[in-house]
Order: structure tokens, then C-alpha cells, then sequence
């Protein structure tokens, strides 16, 4: 299971490294469903890291300012983790071929990759039952609606419009 808590890992610091690019407060990330075993504190970040055990909502989640966003801001941000995940099972990808001799880290490397695959695609799959469960394909999809509707009024107004959209107060792992 060591191999899953990387992959939300890698998923979750991809939301939070975006959300630092964009200038916002990431006050903590959050692997796995149960009392952390490890906490490490930063200043004001935390970072726990517990058990997945597939009881929760989401496997895993990164805490920011609750500051409005702008559909552009949710949007680089929720497709931040997916990216994350693909970039996380090439690596591992190249990992396990490059250690095939040894068995242990290829199978170790293999997982996650197909585990950063799987996250990648079942995160952008559209689900959830309220916002701090929503997947971040609810919003990419969310954001990037607004964001099409805020040009075409612009194009249509020949002016600037300003639409924002709440981003979400963390997002999750759901894979």
C-alpha cells in the first residue's frame, strides 16, 4: 500500500505547488483516510500522512486560503493533481524499467505507475456528492464553463467581464 500513499502524494503536492504558483496560503496536505502517522509542520503548513483505508471520501487532500478565486485559478489548480499523476507514472514508469534486475523496486515502480495512471483518469472522472467530496473533474469542468461564458460575454459585450467562481476549500484524491 506504500506505492498508493506515494501516488496521492505526488497527486496532492501537484494541487499544492500549483495553488503556491498562484500565491496562495497552502496551509496542509493530507495523505490518507485515517489519524495521521506522521505529521511534520512548516511554519504555518502541515503535512500528515496516514493510512488509506478506503473508508473515507477522498484518499488524500490539500488545505488553502479560502480566498475567491477566478474560474482560471480553480481551474490550473483542480487539473494540477491529475497532471501530477501522469508526470508521477512516467517517472515511475522509467523507474521500473530502468530497475528491472531488481524485482522488488520494479513491482514496487510498476504499481505506481498503473496507480498514477488510474488516479489520473478517476480523478477527472466527474463525481462526488458535495463540494469537499467533488472530484477535480467537477471542477475543471465547473471552472472551465466559466471561463468559455466570461469570453463569450466578453466577445459579446466588446468589454471586459469579470466572472469569478468559489473555488473549492481543498481538493481531494479520489482515486
Amino acid at each position: 500500500r506504500l506505492w498508493f500513499q506515494l501516488v496521492v502524494l505526488i497527486h496532492d503536492a501537484g494541487h499544492a505547488i500549483a495553488a503556491l504558483a498562484l500565491r496562495r496560503r497552502v496551509a496542509e496536505l493530507t495523505v490518507g483516510d485515517d489519524d495521521p502517522v506522521l505529521t511534520m509542520r512548516v511554519g504555518r503548513f502541515r503535512l500528515h500522512l496516514g493510512a488509506i483505508t478506503g473508508r473515507g471520501d477522498v484518499a488524500g487532500f490539500v488545505r488553502y486560503d479560502g480566498l475567491p478565486a477566478d474560474a482560471r485559478s480553480t481551474f490550473v489548480i483542480a487539473l494540477a493533481g491529475p497532471l501530477a499523476s501522469v508526470a508521477g507514472a512516467v517517472l515511475t514508469g522509467a523507474l521500473a524499467a530502468w530497475s528491472w534486475p531488481h524485482v522488488g523496486l520494479s513491482l514496487f515502480s510498476a504499481l505506481a505507475t498503473v496507480g498514477g495512471l488510474i488516479c489520473c483518469v478517476g480523478n477527472l472522472r466527474v463525481s462526488g456528492h458535495d463540494p469537499v467530496s467533488w472530484s477535480d473533474g467537477v471542477w475543471v469542468r465547473a471552472a472551465w464553463r466559466v471561463m468559455r461564458h466570461a469570453h463569450r460575454q466578453c466577445r459579446d459585450l466588446a468589454g471586459p467581464t469579470r466572472v469569478r467562481a468559489y473555488p473549492p476549500p481543498r481538493h481531494g484524491s479520489t482515486a
